[in-house]
């Protein structure tokens, strides 16, 4: 019997401040030709047990993956920094490498993946579900439905991506991970119906859980921040964000474990930020690189990040922060 999770908007914001990188000599976007050919592979949202609504002329979908229930699985990173696994679609042949990511707004997969993975766009009377901003994209993106996506014996089912409609490539979603080669991303919509989601960067391993919970090791526990996103009254949801203050000020923190960085801020140029505060966690004199235009809130980057062994409980609302058993060399 499958466990039915709360709705999630697969619309969703701009992936702010995502790492740039250089499209690769392999990227190929597809005609329109070739786009007309692949759209007509559709499935209405109702047949994956989406809704649809209306939204600025066209129409959005509240993306709802299914999980198995009491399913758990301990996967190792294939990145030598970056929580990337390997994962595979219904067939044990269409084997794809996914970047766990809950600072993407929006999960991602590369358009041969999305062939491979027997994907189906959305639409609805003709009317496809489009990512509202193209040139983040750089390319046309449409949302998808795929039947199965499955880390081991952890299964998910009709599983929402947004297809970028060029070949080889995931742009910046990758995040300028090079090997291996980056084809998904699950980002924060799909990953908030999970009951936990860990990082353990010194054991280089990700845990995800369907329904069990998390309770942390009391003597390992060093503190716990709010997530934030719950609490947001806005159909248009960003990535993960808690609770967390720069230099005193109370301002929402951004959790970035792809990012190759301490400390991220827009706001001001400086190279050193006096104090990051994540709910009861406080961080002095961290190294910090400048955002673009495009980044909406700071963010604490994987080299901030990988001294902790990090639990995100979404349906929970709270973020464990606790010290891991291994020693980063």
């Amino acid at each position: 019997m499958l466990k039915k999770t709360v709705p999630i908007l697969l619309l969703t914001a701009l992936l702010a401040g995502c790492v740039s990188t250089k499209k690769g000599s392999e990227e190929t976007l597809l005609t329109l030709e070739e786009q007309e050919i692949a759209l007509k592979r559709t499935k209405a949202p109702q047949q994956a047990n989406y809704g649809v609504y209306e939204l600025q002329g066209g129409i959005a979908i509240n993306a709802e993956p299914r999980l198995h229930p009491n399913h758990r699985v301990e996967l190792s990173y294939l990145a030598d920094r970056a929580p990337v696994v390997a994962a595979q679609g219904k067939s044990s042949r269409a084997k794809l490498n996914v970047l766990i990511d809950p600072s993407s707004a929006a999960s991602w997969i590369e358009f041969n993946k999305a062939q491979a993975l027997d994907a189906y766009f959305l639409a609805l009377d003709g009317v496809y579900v489009p990512y509202p901003d193209r040139v983040a994209v750089g390319a046309d993106a449409f949302a998808a439905t795929v039947s199965q996506l499955r880390f081991d014996m952890f299964f998910m089912e009709d599983v929402a991506f947004f297809v970028r409609m060029a070949k080889n490539n995931l742009g910046s979603f990758a995040r300028g991970i090079k090997d291996p080669l980056v084809h998904a991303v699950l980002g924060y919509d799909m990953l908030k119906v999970f009951e936990y989601i860990q990082f353990d960067a010194r054991g280089k391993k990700v845990v995800l859980s369907a329904t069990t919970p998390y309770t942390p090791n009391s003597g390992r526990l060093v503190g716990q921040a709010q997530i934030l996103n719950n609490l947001l009254n806005t159909a248009v949801n960003p990535g993960l964000i808690v609770e967390g203050a720069i230099d005193g000020e109370e301002m929402p923190i951004m959790l970035d474990f792809a990012g190759d960085y301490f400390f991220r801020r827009g706001d001001v140029s400086t190279p050193v930020t006096e104090l990051v505060s994540m709910g009861e966690i406080a961080e002095l004199d961290v190294p910090t690189v400048s955002g673009t235009f495009t980044d909406l809130m700071p963010r604490a980057g994987n080299r901030m990040l990988e001294k902790y062994l990090i639990t995100i409980c979404p349906l929970k609302g709270v973020v464990y922060f606790e010290r891991p058993t291994l020693e980063i060399e």
